[in-house]
């Protein structure tokens, strides 16, 4: 019997929690004094034409139905477009990386042969210029350059 109570009691004290929550986002929402003020308009409204108020809410009543499913019709139906499209968008990335990843790794390669290249043809050149006018002739090239300390050493190269 304890349980049922305990039970209730927590239902009772969600409801209640819930019920605070949505009241206190209506009054950010609308002030209380603004919706007393519409209470009272719609009472007095209904007091005033009874019959043009009663037609009035059966008309609520009964289309609000009809346009709360069209409403959810249109929400799902956004939610799977977007699902969808969301799908398809990735497929083709996914599909486009097996044409970029090769596509890089070949261009990667090659960029690497034109360094290697480029490289041993300088090394290749200056050794060649080297034998060929003689190493004792040549002057070193000074670049200068300023390390912490701020003085310019030079350096051979």
């Amino acid at each position: 019997m304890s349980e049922s109570n305990g039970i209730r009691g927590t239902v009772t004290d969600t409801a209640a929690g819930a019920y605070s929550y949505a009241q206190r986002s209506l009054d950010r929402v609308v002030p209380p004094a603004s919706r007393q003020q519409a209470y009272d308009q719609v009472q007095t409204f209904a007091h005033t034409r009874p019959i043009l108020f009663s037609a009035l809410v059966a008309q609520v009543i009964f289309c609000s139905t009809p346009i709360l499913i069209f409403s959810a019709f249109v929400f799902s139906t956004l939610v799977f477009a977007f699902g969808v499209a969301l799908l398809f968008s990735l497929f083709w990335f996914g599909l486009a990386l097996f044409v970029l990843v090769p596509a890089l790794l070949g261009a990667a390669s090659i960029a690497v042969l034109v360094w290697a290249w480029a490289l041993g043809s300088f090394l290749a050149a200056r050794w060649l210029y080297v034998q060929l006018v003689g190493g004792e002739n040549t002057k070193a090239v000074r670049v200068k350059s300023v390390d912490g300390a701020g003085a310019p050493p030079s350096k051979e190269f």
